[in-house]
């Protein structure tokens, strides 16, 4: 009888090990809890609405961080102002570590212009960067005046301002600065239909009410896989393998500062150090999750090494804020 007890106790220890380990991603080794942190629910407040890049991203590392860190991941969509609504929101929170923040590179952006008095990469506690995106230009493929980049470039050469582009709300955020880039490298013009909701955006492609939009191939791909959009150009200086019948900005004689799309989490300033730590590895273990891997590769994120941890995030974020300003300077874009 002693011996069925040692053994019934040993496959319940067993039982409980791997249903651990199943719980856990791939290579995983878990990290000790700070003081048992978490212990119920972390909020992730997102400054953009449902259905964009930045939801996607949010509710695809939501199931892996949950498993790792045993506690339910709670969304917040919080869009407007460009992004400046969602940090209201996450400034009302406490700095306890339960709330983080995800945003994206127009917060470099507004703090480089001054629209907000915080350097994300000092006034925020950056935990990881868990995209890195390009850009690329797209009409409708059954808008016959634009079968290519060079048809598209001849009509803003002969129709100046006239060419309507679907982007962003931020007047110096990273889509428009790529546009300004664009067009006065090229000497064009164009007019901007500054349209901050993510689905609204797309939309406005799709439904032909204008005639060009400004975005992520992975924001977007399920549109270019069902014929409603096509790109026709890649906001880079080669072509990457994805895309590989798409010019880019070195086909068309373009040479301007490629600035990119990165999504990141963020913990508040007086986040606890040895919870920041613990985020910052439980979030590196969820974005190498198989799941979250699937996901990015469905979103063409694999393109580049898309995930940068909390120091590399940091000095990257510095950088460009750094060339933000150097850019507003060049444009002649007023900064506070």
């Amino acid at each position: 009888m002693k011996k069925f007890r040692v053994s019934m106790l040993f496959a319940l220890l067993l039982s409980l090990a791997l249903s651990v380990a199943f719980l856990l991603p791939m290579n995983a080794v878990a990290m000790e809890k700070p003081n048992g942190f978490p212990e119920r629910p972390i909020t992730i407040v997102n400054c953009y609405g449902k259905g964009g890049g930045s939801d996607q991203l949010c509710r695809a590392m939501a199931g892996p961080l949950e498993k790792i860190i045993g506690v339910p991941i709670i969304i917040v969509n919080k869009a407007g102002g460009g992004g400046v609504a969602g940090l209201a929101e996450f400034r009302a929170y406490k700095q306890d570590g339960y709330t983080l923040l995800q945003h994206i590179d127009v917060v470099a952006g507004l703090y480089a212009q001054g629209f907000i008095k915080e350097n994300p990469a000092v006034d925020f506690t950056p935990l990881g960067i868990a995209q890195l995106a390009p850009s690329q230009l797209f009409v409708h493929p059954k808008d016959e005046r634009f079968p290519n980049w060079d048809a598209l470039e001849a009509f803003m050469r002969a129709n100046p301002n006239k060419l309507n582009v679907a982007n962003v709300g931020n007047q110096g955020s990273m889509e428009k600065l790529m546009m300004y880039q664009l067009c006065e490298a090229k000497g064009l013009s164009v007019n901007t239909v500054t349209i901050g909701e993510s689905t609204e955006r797309y939309a406005s492609l799709v439904g032909r009410h204008v005639d060009a939009l400004f975005e992520q191939p992975g924001d977007v791909i399920g549109f270019v896989q069902s014929g409603d959009m096509k790109p026709v150009l890649t906001f880079l200086d080669y072509r990457p393998d994805a895309f590989a019948d798409v010019p880019s900005l070195k086909d068309i004689g373009v040479n301007i500062n490629v600035l990119w799309r990165w999504r990141a989490f963020f913990g508040p300033k007086g986040m606890p150090a040895d919870r920041a730590k613990y985020m910052e590895w439980a979030i590196g273990e969820a974005w190498k999750s198989p799941e979250f891997q699937k996901f990015n590769k469905s979103k063409y994120m694999d393109m580049v090494d898309s995930y940068r941890n909390s120091a590399d995030s940091k000095q990257m974020i510095n950088e460009e804020v750094a060339a933000y300003r150097n850019l507003f300077k060049e444009l002649g874009i007023e900064t506070k």
